[in-house]
């Protein structure tokens, strides 16, 4: 946690002056696909936007991967507030899902995971790792923290652009888009339609149905492009190197049981069982939208039973088709979870101590920085990464964050705001 509230103090610091030294996204994704493993590859969207020092630090790929993944659930959460202020809902959409989801996947990154198999399960797995019929946990933990970290370098560029551009100015042709991101691919496409989605619903004014469907409908296309471009990576994750299809089959299964997400901070959510449908006021069990049912078609979710459930459980996670019957019903159901739409408990403290953090970026004051300045940001700089290491207390940190933050937009000056940040 001391990390991310560092980052962003840091972030507030610097970038409102105009110092951060910010890169092309292009530059960005040539430089860290460098360090890549071998055996993991993976296409990128053609984005025009500059990606500022705070992402490109914490999410390199060099990053410790740790906090390489709180910042990414941070960063979610973050964006998911945003797009419901942007929205006007109270509805989850993608970032939201995608914040939980990444948390779940912290678990492999941080070796807990492993850590609560079964002894027999550990020893099987661990066997199987050894004579390489398997993934190692070494080698699963590098493909989870990869897999994670290549869909936040996409999803939040994206995410961040579309605050930008629509969010200050709710009045901005769609149009706008197409000249920071061109789809080249199918994936991608999904991608357009999922944010112009979103555009839909910021006009839908008079009906909350429709508004909803057109989250919904966003949040799907964005959940079909993640899942269609890293199906290759997930693979590698269930592969075992056997001709017998019954060990195949069995050791699947056992992986995907094993892949239970958490909502919120106290449901588990089985990947082989059914799915409640989560009634909310007024909520209607059938879509109107026809891009939303044709989606669902496609996917072949079911009806609802009679008691109210999807039957989606899958046995294999590695099966694009049954992920996304899947993964299409548990959004559909719990788009109005008060679960869903709270905040992983890894990133609770700075995101009520700044609030609406990615809304201030219209507002930054630009100041001039002569080499006099650029010498103390150093020095200060430096200083506090000495001092964010020595703090033990997260709420002490918190409380620093909040007053920083407090203090400095109550006065633009720029001496003021390294002062500020110099006495924190």
């Amino acid at each position: 946690m001391k990390y991310i509230i560092h980052s962003v103090v840091l972030f507030l610091v610097f970038s409102s002056f105009g110092y951060a030294k910010s890169i092309t996204y292009e530059s960005w994704i040539k430089k860290e696909t460098a360090h890549l493993p071998k055996y993991i590859s993976i296409g990128f969207p053609d984005l025009n936007v500059k990606i500022d020092k705070v992402d490109q630090e914490e999410l390199s790929l060099i990053n410790n991967p740790v906090r390489r993944n709180q910042y990414i659930n941070e960063s979610y959460a973050v964006i998911a507030k945003e797009f419901n202020r942007c929205l006007n809902t109270d509805k989850a959409n993608w970032y939201h899902f995608a914040a939980w989801a990444s948390m779940s996947a912290g678990e492999v990154i941080n070796g807990k995971k492993f850590e609560d198999l079964k002894t027999s399960e550990q020893f099987i797995f661990r066997t199987f790792g050894n004579w390489k019929k398997i993934y190692n946990e070494e080698k699963q933990t590098e493909i989870f923290a990869s897999t994670n970290a290549l869909i936040a370098m996409e999803m939040i560029p994206l995410g961040n652009l579309f605050i930008q551009l629509f969010c200050q100015d709710q009045t901005s042709s769609f149009d706008v888009f197409k000249k920071y991101f061109k789809p080249n691919t199918p994936t991608e496409y999904f991608l357009y339609k999922s944010f112009k989605s979103y555009h839909q619903a910021i006009s839908e004014k008079s009906n909350p149905h429709k508004k909803d469907e057109l989250i919904l409908l966003a949040s799907l296309y964005q959940l079909n492009a993640e899942q269609r471009r890293i199906d290759h990576l997930l693979d590698k994750v269930f592969w075992i190197k056997t001709k017998i299809k019954l060990v195949r089959v069995f050791f699947r299964r056992v992986a995907t049981k094993k892949g239970k997400l958490q909502i919120g901070n106290n449901e588990i959510i089985d990947l082989t069982k059914k799915i409640d449908f989560i009634k909310g006021k007024s909520r209607p069990k059938n879509h109107a939208n026809r891009d939303l049912k044709e989606f669902f078609q496609e996917y072949n979710v079911p009806k609802l039973t009679k008691k109210g459930k999807f039957k989606v459980g899958t046995s294999n996670w590695s099966n694009l088709s049954s992920r996304m019957r899947f993964l299409s019903a548990f959004f559909w159901s719990y788009m109005v979870s008060g679960n869903i739409l709270q905040t992983p408990s890894l990133s609770t403290n700075y995101i009520k101590n700044i609030p609406s953090l990615k809304s201030q970026w219209s507002k930054r004051i630009k100041a001039p920085a002569d080499n006099n300045l650029i010498t103390l940001y150093k020095k200060i700089h430096l200083d506090w990464r000495k001092s964010v290491m020595s703090v033990g207390d997260i709420r002490s940190m918190a409380k620093r964050a909040d007053l920083f933050k407090d203090l400095y937009f109550q006065d633009p000056n720029f001496y003021f705001g390294l002062s500020t940040a110099h006495l924190t």
